[in-house]
């Protein structure tokens, strides 16, 4: 660094107002050091700089938390419960929102004799929703606590709050579950009635599901109950996997367990497929590339894949000239697939004998299209996002807006519409948590969580009804 980089970093120091301003006498002794000197002057600027940021970082709120928690931790294991009590009082003082540190703090208390203190904490932990009672009762750490007066106040107020959720609740018992929509409000979750979108549950809780047999109540992050249709509840332990929207990845795999050999007789312009329906020759006059290795050598393999049985011949896709066609055995293009294409895949589905194909053209305008050149949605979209097997739905843009191709009809399940697609989800005839093992079959209505451009969060169904409190 030169001169002019040490008098900036200068200059950017004495903005913080424990530092005084660069003497007179510093700045003429800056312009007469040589090179060397100036480096050593930067190294123990450099060293200050990270000692006081390290300083200030080690004394913030969130940073003083942490410690205090684990130091409190590290008491309880060292069977030093005063000492751990002490460390989650001081932690507390800071920050106080844990359901699972008000309870080891219950833990330490109790150890220690401070059945006070313990209750405290617990009746804290409750209240954010901490109603693992079995828990509480296998715990040996309340062995002493369990002989006070305060632990049957312990249990009253766990009741309490599951009669708290019935009673939020009372207002879906005349309602079928599948009817039910999670709204958001205030970055909490309550429930509409589907048909006359009236709020039937506030939004109070973290997270809502949709409807099946019974209903995933999140009271906290990844801490459920589930209520049944009668009302009655019970304590979940399992928080069942989302359904995520991930940023646009490519929707098919061209990912390949071996490559055919590239066959360079003249003459040939096919491929060669054995009995498995597996390639192992084609034709060297198609695109090829190189697979990746770690020292350089790559092996060039061809831009082919398949092979597709149609019309009892097995045709491939294949690249020549930057553009994909479909060719058979012999190398013929197989018609209205010459090479045009920018880009083409198979859909896999249950389309009978038929196949259709995924292509964008030279206008980088994407279509649908099956062996006898029919085509659907052409130029309706200009971008693939990506396609759910078991639901039958493929994501897509137009113009950058999200749309969902129904991939039974081919048609769209929702047209592109302006908000952030974010998830996917359902109303469903099984259990409320085997959203993951729903098949198409299962799901009786879709709903698609969305952000519009305010960044408000709401629920668009597959009609595009849009779900959103009052």
């Amino acid at each position: 660094m030169n001169l002019e980089g040490i008098l900036w970093v200068w200059e950017v120091f004495q903005l913080l107002p424990i530092v005084r301003p660069i003497p007179k006498k510093l700045e003429s002794f800056l312009t007469q050091t040589n090179e060397k000197q100036m480096k050593t002057i930067l190294s123990f600027t450099t060293i200050f700089f990270l000692t006081f940021f390290g300083t200030v970082h080690a004394q913030s709120p969130k940073w003083q938390h942490y410690r205090l928690i684990r130091e409190a931790e590290k008491a309880y294991d060292n069977l030093d419960y005063q000492t751990s009590l002490k460390k989650y009082e001081e932690a507390f003082k800071i920050k106080n929102n844990s359901r699972l540190h008000l309870y080891n703090a219950a833990c330490s208390a109790s150890l220690a004799g401070e059945y006070e203190k313990a209750y405290q904490f617990l009746v804290q932990g409750i209240d954010l929703w901490f109603l693992d009672i079995d828990w509480m009762k296998n715990d040996n750490d309340f062995t002493g606590f369990k002989e006070t007066h305060y632990w049957e106040k312990v249990l009253n107020r766990i009741n309490n709050k599951y009669e708290e959720i019935q009673q939020d609740f009372s207002q879906i018992k005349k309602t079928k579950l599948t009817e039910l929509v999670p709204f958001k409000k205030n970055g909490r979750w309550g429930y509409l009635d589907r048909k006359t979108k009236k709020i039937l549950v506030q939004a109070k809780y973290y997270g809502l599901s949709f409807g099946g047999k019974c209903l995933m109540v999140e009271l906290a992050e990844k801490h459920f109950v589930i209520l049944q249709n009668d009302g009655t509840v019970e304590l979940y332990n399992h928080r069942p996997k989302p359904i995520n929207i991930p940023p646009p990845p490519k929707p098919y795999s061209n990912k390949r367990e071996h490559h055919p050999v590239i066959d360079t007789t003249e003459g040939f312009l096919g491929f060669r497929a054995n009995y498995r329906g597996e390639i192992t020759h084609v034709s060297s006059v198609y695109d090829s590339t190189e697979t990746f290795r770690i020292d350089g050598q790559g092996e060039p393999y061809v831009l082919i894949f398949g092979p597709y049985l149609i019309n009892d011949q097995w045709y491939a896709r294949v690249r020549k000239n930057e553009n994909w066609g479909l060719i058979n055995e012999a190398g013929e293009t197989l018609e209205n697939f010459s090479f045009k294409f920018f880009k083409l895949y198979e859909l896999e589905g249950d389309y009978g004998d038929d196949h259709w194909f995924i292509f964008s053209d030279s206008t980088w305008r994407y279509g649908i299209m099956n062996l006898n050149g029919e085509v659907k949605l052409y130029g309706e979209f200009d971008n693939l996002g990506r396609k759910y097997e078991n639901l039958g739905l493929l994501i897509v843009q137009r113009n950058g807006s999200y749309g969902i191709i129904d991939l039974k009809t081919l048609e769209w399940k929702l047209k592109p519409f302006p908000e952030t697609l974010l998830k996917i989800k359902f109303s469903h005839t099984e259990f409320c948590d085997s959203e993951n093992k729903v098949g198409r079959d299962q799901v009786k209505r879709f709903y698609f969580l969305v952000r519009n451009s305010a960044g408000k969060e709401y629920y668009i169904d597959e009609f595009g009804e849009r779900y959103i409190s009052n």
